[in-house]
């Protein structure tokens, strides 16, 4: 009996994690795998993709807290649940993925109650973010990087990782695709077959809190106050719930601008881009809109501005090659809609490998790995005032789920913000 193990975040949203893992899951199951995916959500029904549904009810919260960060006691109850969970029976290979700086601290603790081998495939764009833990950690992954168990999504993911404590050289930067399945597929919407066009149509795809977003609606708008003369479609993929009002505050004054909330899409009908003019996205999203056709503007996931168009001024998804002249998103429209920059031009989009054949490249480097049992379990502690944030973090989202709720976070935030202004000006 072999049996893997995906700690990941979340599940029930839609990303490119939740994408490649829904996708994974069937490679592994098809090639005699017993598959367990677990996430650190607040528990849901169902799940964004379909192939993840039967694990929805796998939700451990501790998971998404710091293990180094916990009180003994909770970081033995969250073990406890992922234990009651994976099962402790015997099996003949036991494998555990992680895909984030948290959850490879859990990964590496339930590798050792099991004997399992860890992997740690960082799918983070960004390394020093106040939600990541590398930079408290350097020694675990260093020890995890020396094992050949730690791997990232770009050629430069382990120098970012290791900035400030070691050079990683050439033939160490370990690098896995994580690869989707057939995220754009030739299937009917009537929601996007209704979509009218307007004389210019751009389309945003991906996750609304990616960090470039804002610049994104910014120059958007920007771009549509100069045009005022042109009617402009602005389509959005994905859930924008959590900035609605700040959509709404900046197209305020944009009357010619039509927008076109799509919400998530899964899978993304192929008749989107017959919609739209130009896409602009990052990482998986500009993978699958590119293959699919589409001229492609690249936000980069490190300083949010734009790269240009994939296939043709740049070649990668995540981050600028040295001499890219990097512009704002409203510069790069005028090139696309007033310069006419790249009519006719034909993007050499870099041919991608199947889902498949990365997955086998995955378990070569696997392979390849050093196969002696050895963990690392001797995390950092946290700071006293980090202990009592992650604990009571623990506590809340485990006995009063109802008070994280996302929609009262930002009441609360509003309330405090009233009083602040208000009361105590």
């Amino acid at each position: 009996m072999k049996k893997y193990i995906f700690l990941i975040r979340g599940m029930y949203i839609v990303g490119g994690v939740q994408s490649y893992v829904a996708s994974k899951t069937e490679y592994l199951k098809k090639n005699g795998w017993d598959v367990c995916v677990i996430c650190g959500e607040m528990k849901r029904e169902k799940c964004a993709f379909s192939q993840l549904d039967e694990y929805a009810g796998n939700s451990v919260v501790g998971v998404n807290i710091p293990a180094n960060y916990c009180l003994p006691s909770i970081r033995k109850k969250v073990l406890d649940q992922l234990l009651s969970i994976v099962g402790e029976e015997s099996c003949d290979e036991i494998i555990i993925e992680t895909c984030a700086s948290i959850m490879a601290l859990w990964g590496e603790l339930l590798a050792e109650r099991l004997s399992a081998k860890h992997i740690c495939f960082t799918c983070d764009e960004r390394f020093r973010d106040i939600d990541n833990v590398y930079v408290d950690n350097l020694e675990f992954f260093d020890f995890k990087h020396k094992r050949g168990e730690l791997a990232g999504i770009h050629d430069d993911s382990l120098v970012k990782l290791f900035d400030g404590y070691k050079d990683v050289p050439e033939n160490e930067r370990y690098v896995l695709d994580p690869r989707e399945g057939n995220a754009v597929q030739d299937i009917k919407n009537d929601v996007v077959e209704n979509i009218s066009r307007c004389e210019w149509n751009i389309c945003y795809i991906g996750r609304i809190n990616k960090p470039y977003v804002n610049n994104i609606i910014d120059d958007v708008s920007k771009f549509s106050i100069e045009h005022s003369d042109k009617t402009i479609q602005f389509i959005i993929v994905g859930d924008a719930g959590q900035k609605r009002n700040y959509i709404n505050k900046k197209f305020k004054d944009c009357k010619n601008v039509k927008l076109t909330l799509l919400g998530n899409l899964v899978p993304i009908p192929q008749s989107l881009f017959l919609k739209t003019d130009v896409v602009i996205a990052g990482a998986g999203c500009a993978v699958f809109a590119a293959s699919a056709g589409a001229l492609t503007l690249i936000a980069d996931s490190q300083n949010f501005l734009c790269n240009g168009i994939y296939g043709y001024e740049t070649f990668s998804t995540l981050c600028h090659e040295p001499n890219i002249d990097q512009t704002r998103f409203d510069k790069a429209l005028e090139r696309v809609f007033v310069e006419q920059k790249y009519k006719g031009v034909q993007p050499n989009v870099p041919g991608v490998d199947s889902p498949n054949e990365c997955y086998d490249e995955y378990f070569a480097f696997v392979r390849k790995s050093d196969q002696n049992k050895s963990y690392y379990t001797d995390f950092k502690k946290g700071k006293i005032r980090r202990i009592i944030v992650a604990s009571s973090l623990y506590y809340l989202k485990q006995y009063f789920p109802w008070l994280y709720s996302p929609w009262l976070a930002q009441a609360v935030i509003k309330s405090l913000s009233f009083v602040r202004n208000n009361i105590f000006k």
